[in-house]
This record gives structure tokens, C-alpha cells and sequence, in this order.
């Protein structure tokens, strides 16, 4: 597995962009994030399976950060609607976050992965 760092950055920055901001609407926009880095990646020279999966799990993590961040902030807009929400709720929405954001990077690393391995069996078959 030998990927080019200098290379890598900007395709993983776009997949995972386009698939957080996609992501809030569906989740299997992280397999898009990464299908759509390792085809950027694969532009600028051959990519191996283990490679499609780095670049993809990468753009996948990407992906789960930003969706978070977009829905924390849609979420703390919806709260200051509720501005009678019990002392007891804003520890249990800390803990939610906290779990949330965890989750949105496991599930976005795999399932960004299997977005790279479905692009590089599509690609190149």
C-alpha cells in the first residue's frame, strides 16, 4: 500500500465535504464520500484495493465530522426554540452529542471503506 500524501489531501477533503453535507439527508452519502475521494484520488495515479480503502475510510471520517457539525448546529437551533427544557435534559443532550459524534466517525470510516472498494471493483473490472 503506498499512497502519496501530498496527492491524497484534496481528494479526501472534497469526498468528505460532499458527503457531510449530503450526509445529513441520508447516510449512505458517506459511501459516496467514499467512492467519489478514491475516483479523485485514482485520477492522479493507480490506487490498490488497500489504498481505496484508506482514501475512502478518510473521506468517511471527514464526512461523519462534518455531518455532525451541521446537525449540532441545526440541533442547537431547534433547542433555542425550546428554551423550557428541564436541567436534567441538557446533561442527557451532552452525553447524546458526545455518543453522537463517535458514532458519526465509526459508521462514517466503514462505511466510507466499502464506498472506496465499490469504486475501485467498479473501476476496475
Amino acid at each position: 500500500m503506498n499512497i502519496n500524501k501530498d496527492k491524497i489531501i484534496t481528494p479526501v477533503l472534497i469526498g468528505g465535504v460532499v458527503g457531510g453535507i449530503l450526509g445529513v439527508f441520508c447516510c449512505l452519502m458517506y459511501i459516496v464520500a467514499g467512492a467519489l475521494a478514491t475516483y479523485l484520488y485514482s485520477k492522479e495515479e493507480f490506487i490498490e484495493l488497500e489504498s481505496s480503502v484508506v482514501v475512502g475510510a478518510i473521506a468517511g471520517v471527514i464526512a461523519g465530522v462534518i455531518k455532525f457539525i451541521i446537525n449540532f448546529i441545526l440541533n442547537m437551533v431547534f433547542l433555542i426554540h425550546i428554551s423550557n427544557t428541564p436541567p436534567m435534559f441538557s446533561g442527557f443532550y451532552s452525553i447524546a452529542l458526545a455518543i453522537g459524534f463517535i458514532f458519526s466517525i465509526i459508521f462514517g470510516a466503514i462505511l466510507g471503506a466499502i464506498g472506496g472498494v465499490l469504486y475501485h471493483y467498479i473501476a476496475n473490472r
